[in-house]
């Protein structure tokens, strides 16, 4: 398998972590409108998926632990400062 073909075929539509990701989206992302910053929200929510959906997500689940630990990095330090 090329890297391309990894890129493209290991992306893991889990249907929790979409649906805990979006259900909520709707009323919070209301309150983030209200106070002017959607962008940010919609940002964290983007690097949520990419930690939890994309390639990222498959090379951590026992194959690359530096991958792991990329994916901690992505929803503690990058996720929760863009919903404040």
């Amino acid at each position: 398998m090329t890297t391309y073909q990894f890129f493209t075929t290991a992306w893991t539509w889990n249907s929790i972590v979409v649906s805990l990701v979006f259900f909520p989206a709707w009323p919070i992302g209301s309150a983030f409108r209200r106070r002017g910053r959607p962008l940010y929200f919609a940002g964290a929510i983007v690097v949520f998926l990419l930690a939890l959906v994309s390639p990222l997500s498959a090379l951590a689940n026992g194959y690359v632990f530096s991958a792991h630990m990329i994916q901690h990095i992505l929803l503690v330090l990058i996720s929760p400062p863009c919903c404040s």
